[in-house]
């Protein structure tokens, strides 16, 4: 406030007067800007709106919040703490800082198996990106359609879900699907080794093997098997007797391995020949009812003793 004297400046006059001059504080605001920031990160600088303030007048204040880089997800106060401002009646109005979800990404690790494993998910199989303050995840759910041991030769999604750590409500969380690849089990067939005498022919069944690698439930219930010593021509001495194209069930999750038999042509062997034996055309000899061999003329003796 002020004095004022008032004088009459008039000759036919003549007086004063005095009072009081009063110059009201201005009304001012300072309003706190409104922030955000997300969980983790560090504070975002501090801003305030100011009205009402002229002739290039600053008004002092200070601007704070409670929230500090760990604070977790929510909001907080932004608060105006006035100085000393003579000139002005200033109005403060706080503001907030919302901190927000950082993001968080789990991904669940590819895992290969053969056909016929289980899979049992220890829940560790992951890997995380996102993470701050020291917060964890200690485990998820891990599921997979290819986890059974019955589960086809193939790839299968690994689905993971419900992390558990500490400090999660803080992230918005993303899952990444891992892949489980199911990859073929050996299986070996093997022919059986066989045996016959020189002028048999061998007809093969498609049984005469056996098998190593099968499992849940899956056959094989025959094969082709050929061998250069199942004619009656083929000489005497030794023969692959080799499998192939097997016929049975759930063979498609196997990677075979074929191993070949061997097929024993003998000889068989006669006694007591004697002079030779002119004969036209090649003659079948006939022991005790069981055929021995054709031999030509040329190489027919006459026959006195027995087989041996």
């Amino acid at each position: 406030s002020y004095e004022v004297t008032a004088t009459v400046d008039d000759p036919n006059y003549e007086g004063s007067a005095s009072g009081t001059f009063v110059i009201n504080k201005k009304l001012a605001t300072v309003t706190a800007d409104n922030k955000t920031k997300t969980y983790g990160d560090d504070n975002p600088p501090l801003t305030a709106t100011v009205t009402g303030v002229i002739n290039g007048d600053t008004l002092n204040y200070s601007l704070s919040t409670t929230a500090t880089k760990n604070s977790p997800v929510g909001e907080y106060d932004i608060t105006v703490t006035l100085g000393s401002n003579p000139n002005y009646e200033v109005t403060p109005q706080n503001g907030k800082l919302t901190v927000t979800h950082k993001l968080l990404t789990i991904t669940a690790e590819n895992i290969t198996k053969i056909y016929g494993e289980t899979v049992t998910f220890a829940g560790t199989e992951f890997t995380v990106s996102g993470l701050v303050n020291g917060d964890s995840v200690a485990s998820v759910t891990l599921t997979s359609d290819g986890a059974a041991a019955s589960a086809t030769v193939g790839t299968y999604s690994i689905v993971p879900s419900n992390a558990v750590g500490t400090r999660l409500g803080n992230y918005s969380i993303t899952y990444a699907n891992g892949l489980l690849t199911v990859s073929q089990k050996s299986l070996t067939i093997t022919a059986n080794n066989r045996t016959k005498f020189y002028g048999e022919t061998v007809t093969f069944g498609g049984t005469e093997f056996t098998t190593d690698g099968l499992v849940n439930g899956d056959s094989v219930t025959r094969v082709t098997l050929t061998s250069d010593g199942a004619a009656a021509s083929a000489p005497v001495g030794t023969y692959p007797i080799v499998p192939s194209n097997p016929v049975g069930t759930g063979l498609e999750n196997y990677d075979i391995r074929y191993v070949n038999g061997t097929l024993t042509v003998s000889a068989w062997t006669l006694k007591g020949f004697y002079q030779p034996v002119d004969m036209s055309t090649p003659t079948v000899i006939i022991y005790n009812t069981v055929k021995v061999a054709a031999l030509s003329r040329s190489s027919l003796r006459y026959l006195q003793a027995q087989l041996s």
